[in-house]
């Protein structure tokens, strides 16, 4: 295989490692989502059936905001738009900060070269 033809083979193994990698973290964090929500209702409808809590007040509270809360999260976690949008933020202001911090870094040595000058005067 030529030279130009392994480097190709190696980008590609890279950018579908890269993908793999993220696929793993997206469907980690939709486990863990749908775990915290779902394993606290499904333990305290066991309590109830074991006679060891009464569970009534607590469907209610499960049914009106934790389910509900997953049901809103995983579309958010299924959809790559927001994740690219919230990318695309992130790489915005960390490159604002930098030329913010580049800038003031820059005032700040061309103050120090005027005070030089005026004090060797």
């Amino acid at each position: 295989m030529s030279k130009i033809g392994s480097r190709n083979l190696s980008k590609c193994n890279k950018n579908i490692a890269k993908r793999n990698s993220n696929m793993d973290r997206k469907i980690t964090i939709i486990i863990t989502t749908d775990f915290l929500c779902w394993v606290p209702f499904i333990i305290v409808c066991l309590l109830h059936t074991l006679d060891v809590l009464d569970a009534t007040p607590w469907y209610a509270i499960f049914s009106i905001i934790i389910l509900p809360i997953n049901s809103m999260i995983n579309p958010i976690l299924y959809d790559d738009t927001l994740t690219r949008m919230i990318s695309k933020i992130y790489s915005s202001l960390k490159r604002k900060i930098w030329y913010l911090q580049s800038s003031s870094q820059n005032s700040r040595q061309k103050m120090e070269n005027q005070e030089k000058r005026q004090n060797e005067r």
